[in-house]
Parts: C-alpha cells; sequence; structure tokens
C-alpha cells in the first residue's frame, strides 16, 4: 500500500515518533511517504530512510509571527497544494496518517485525497492549563476513518469528545523511542553525577507535570537521604519553580531544549530513576525512553500511566496530587536496592513487545487490513 505520514508540523516528541512509524511501516513493506516541514528538527533522517521522491517539505512559519503565519498559510494554500495535489493523486494514496495535530493536516488531506484518512490522538482533551482552541483539534480529529489512541483507557472518552460511534477509536500502544542511544562523545555527562541515587524528570516544563509535587517530595527525600541528586531536564519556562528548587540540594536544572543526542546519556547514569509527577496525562512519551535503558520509572496513578508500564506490573506508583506518597516511593526506591536490580531486565524486555514493525503491523489490522 502506499501510505502518507501527514505531519507538517515542527514539533518536539511529534518528529522522532512519525518517523520511527513510518520506518515500521516500511519494514511491513509498504511505500511510504510523508509531509513535513523544512525546519523539523530530525528533517535529515527523514531524507535518510525514505527513497528518494518520497518526502515533500513544506516551509513552515516563524513561531510567535503572525505574519509569518500569514505568509506561509497563503504560499501553502496557493502553491503548496497545487503540487502536492498534483504529486500524490497520480501516485494514489491508501491511507493518509495524521500522526500528531498540526494545523495544515486536513488542508493536505484535501490536496491529497487519500482512500481513508486517519489521526492518532496523543492527549484526547487538553491537558491542565493548556492554550488550544478544542475547536480546531475538533475538526482535525471528528472527520476521520479511524483514529488511534495510545493508551486502552481513554478510547471511549475519545469517541464522546469527537462524536464518533466506538468501532472507530483503536488502541495501539506508544512504540519504541530507539532513536535514543548513550552518545560516547557526551560522555562528560554521566561523570557529573557523582550520588549515589538519581532522580530524573525529563520534558518540557509545563504546569500539569507536576513540579510543584515533586519539588516537595524530593525535599523529603534529600532530608533522609542526602546522597541523592535530580536533573530537571527540559526546555520551557521554569520561573514558577525557580526559587523553590534554588533551595533544594544537589539538583541540575538543565533548562534549554535537548537535543536527541543528549537524551540517552541522563537516562544512563548510574541508578537513575525515573520521576513522572504529572497532575494530568493520557499518556507519556517519557516512559517509552525509559524502557530503552531499563531505567525504573515512579509515576502518579493519573490517566493511562499505569497501562503504559505494562498494566502497573512495572515501576512505582502513587496517588496523584500527593506529594508524601511521591515521597514514600522514592524512598522505597532507595531503600530497595533489588528494586532497580529488578526493573531493568523487565523494562528491557517489556519494550520488545513495542518494536515499531509490531506497532505498524497492529495499525493496519486495527483498519481491517
Amino acid at each position: 500500500m502506499n501510505i502518507l505520514i501527514n505531519y507538517p508540523k515542527r514539533g518536539e516528541g511529534g518528529p522522532a515518533f512519525s518517523l520511527e512509524l513510518a520506518k515500521g511501516l516500511q519494514d511491513c513493506g509498504h511505500q511510504v511517504y510523508a509531509v513535513l516541514v523544512k525546519e523539523m528538527i530530525n528533517a535529515d533522517q527523514w531524507e535518510q530512510e525514505l527513497p528518494e521522491g518520497h518526502v515533500v517539505f513544506l516551509k513552515s512559519h516563524k513561531p510567535g509571527s503572525k505574519i509569518s503565519f500569514l505568509l506561509t498559510t497563503m504560499h501553502f494554500l496557493f502553491i503548496d497544494c497545487f503540487k502536492l495535489k498534483k504529486k500524490f493523486r497520480k501516485i494514489g494514496i491508501d491511507i493518509s496518517i495524521r500522526t500528531l495535530y498540526s494545523h495544515w493536516g486536513p488542508m493536505v488531506d484535501k490536496a491529497v485525497k487519500p482512500d481513508m484518512i486517519t489521526a492518532i490522538c496523543h492527549d484526547p482533551k487538553a491537558h491542565s492549563g493548556a492554550n488550544r482552541v478544542e475547536k480546531l483539534y475538533y475538526n482535525f480529529y471528528h472527520n476521520v476513518e479511524g483514529i488511534f489512541v495510545l493508551t486502552r483507557s481513554f478510547a471511549a472518552e475519545t469517541a464522546g469528545l469527537y462524536k464518533l460511534p466506538l468501532e472507530k477509536v483503536h488502541f495501539v500502544p506508544h512504540g519504541r523511542m530507539n532513536m535514543y542511544k548513550v552518545n560516547d562523545k557526551l560522555s562528560s555527562i554521566q561523570s557529573e553525577y557523582t550520588k549515589q541515587y538519581h532522580f530524573l524528570f525529563f520534558g518540557r516544563i509545563e504546569d500539569y507535570k507536576g513540579l510543584h509535587i515533586l519539588a516537595k517530595a524530593y525535599k523529603a527525600v534529600s532530608e533522609q537521604y542526602p546522597d541523592c541528586e535530580l536533573t530537571i531536564l527540559g526546555n520551557g519556562n521554569f520561573d514558577d519553580y525557580r526559587e523553590e528548587y534554588a533551595q533544594l540540594p544537589n539538583v541540575h536544572l538543565i533548562n534549554r531544549f535537548i537535543e536527541d543526542d543528549e537524551i540517552g546519556n541522563y537516562f544512563a547514569v548510574k541508578n537513575t530513576i525515573a520521576v513522572v509527577p504529572y497532575t494530568d496525562a493520557t499518556q507519556s512519551g517519557v516512559i517509552p525512553i525509559a524502557f530503552e535503558f531499563g531505567t525504573p520509572v515512579i509515576a502518579s496513578d493519573v490517566g493511562g500511566l499505569k497501562e503504559q508500564l505494562n498494566d502497573g506490573r512495572l515501576g512505582m506508583f502513587y496517588e496523584n496530587n500527593d506529594p508524601e506518597g511521591l515521597a514514600n516511593c522514592m524512598i522505597a526506591a532507595i531503600r530497595t536496592p533489588d528494586f532497580m536490580i529488578e526493573q531493568k531486565p523487565l523494562m528491557l524486555q517489556y519494550r520488545e513487545t513495542l518494536e515499531w514493525p509490531k506497532i505498524a503491523a497492529r495499525f493496519l489490522k486495527e483498519l481491517g487490513f
């Protein structure tokens, strides 16, 4: 089949997810095409992985510039759409996959006219404090033949939100994030960590990710166990938390965009435990990254996080919005050395079920192919 990855957006985790799915579909024997933007962080990898002529790059607007957005939108509507129509209607696209939300996604499909339009819904409802126009999301997901969620527990809610029959909502788990590896050229990262235990928060700084919960929990943990340290790793506005974390011991704050080739080195620090203290979530891309390194996870019991960790058979969990509960889990991990020893092989074993060719095959099977 001819399958189109429809993701004309810069994104952060989206480009990696989309590329791995594309590779998985190729491994299943399908011809994969993509409509992306030139400014995508892994644009060069797409050109390496897909055959020549299979990737179309659109020009993206400059973030925050209304004039740039207007100009690139006009260019897209009057020039790019014509090129897409000419190229892909000749090829004939069987399935278009909108891998994440993008405002141009529906217009790409209108130009391409695939036989079937599908979409992957990473977050069926807006996170607390998120600034998104729900009407645009409704239009993006409503007019599709199949919508996929990454945790089955949100299938019914997704059907209700986007007014789709439940049989049109399918579940596939988040695949492996095996593009993240330890970079030997950045081995100095690991040498910066000298304490016995390392707790790691990774991801964009957002209110719903529970950094206020983590600060209170880590304060209690560090008072009992001073031989521990915490890394806050990710881009975003940290101003609301800066003063609180400045008073805590052994905190490494790396508050910037983290390149893909850096990420693995932080997860590979000895005795690392990934902490996912979200107060609101359907799923997290941090958990598949933890699988890659066999890094144990402590997470809140919110949303689909427990489901991602083999329905709670992996990791430790605490009640949402409970700093004391999180602290107790962190202390339990320190007091139980076997936790880390036992979790690593189990995490590595479970990640094998998330190989992208398996995810791609399951995706198509859900659609009846």
